[in-house]
């Protein structure tokens, strides 16, 4: 089932830079379609390396269920088959990106361009404060109802902000950084916006619900 996801993920990858490629709006704009490309691998990657991850960390915990050797065996090898798929289809993915980019007659960006939002998120380690889910009551009491007014608002913009959040919260170990976490979540929902992460937990801090360190 592990293989299956990403195989999945990675059939999902090439669909969407061969749309992207297609795209008429895009058709006449190259330099904007060359970051386009870029960008949709650049999350792809990150999606890939974190299903490898997300599937490694499930096979290690049928360690719960029992402790031999033979099953020790069993994991460090499938563990290790999960992590030679995820390098090849990442190399299918940067094999695709090439392709379309010399069908299209485009030069991909060496590196994307970061957002302030980007540099600051990769230079602070959140930590809870906190046990169990967030309490969006005491959230909003501790932080005043002008300032909450931007979470009511922010589901019509991104429907899946309350479950990102929680997921942002679950991610947070005190040893991953926040632009770690940012690309977690984006795997595992679609892409978050680095500065609305950043305010959320810019705001946490403010209401003494995580530190950074």
């Amino acid at each position: 089932r592990g293989i299956a996801r990403i195989e999945e993920t990675s059939r999902e990858a090439v669909e969407e830079l061969f749309k992207k490629e297609e795209d008429p709006k895009l058709k006449d704009k190259l330099d904007e379609l060359a970051k386009t490309l870029a960008k949709a691998a650049n999350y792809y990657m990150s999606k890939l390396e974190h299903v490898v991850w997300r599937e490694q960390e499930a096979t290690k915990s049928v360690r719960k269920l029992a402790e031999h050797q033979e099953l020790n065996t069993f994991i460090s090898k499938y563990c290790a088959d999960i992590a030679d798929l995820g390098r090849r289809e990442k190399a299918k993915l940067e094999e695709t990106l090439d392709f379309v980019a010399k069908a299209s007659s485009i030069t991909l960006p060496a590196q994307l361009g970061e957002t302030k939002a980007d540099e600051e998120l990769k230079k602070l380690i959140p930590k809870r404060l906190f046990k169990g889910s967030l309490d969006s009551g005491l959230f909003q009491k501790e932080l005043g109802e002008k300032e909450y007014e931007w979470y009511e608002e922010i589901g019509d913009k991104d429907p899946d902000f309350e479950k990102k959040s929680a997921e942002i919260l679950n991610f947070m170990d005190g040893k991953r950084n926040a632009h770690e976490i940012l690309r977690a979540v984006s795997a595992e929902y679609a892409e978050t916006d680095p500065e609305r992460m950043l305010k959320f937990l810019k705001d946490l801090e403010k209401t003494k619900l995580i530190t950074f360190s």
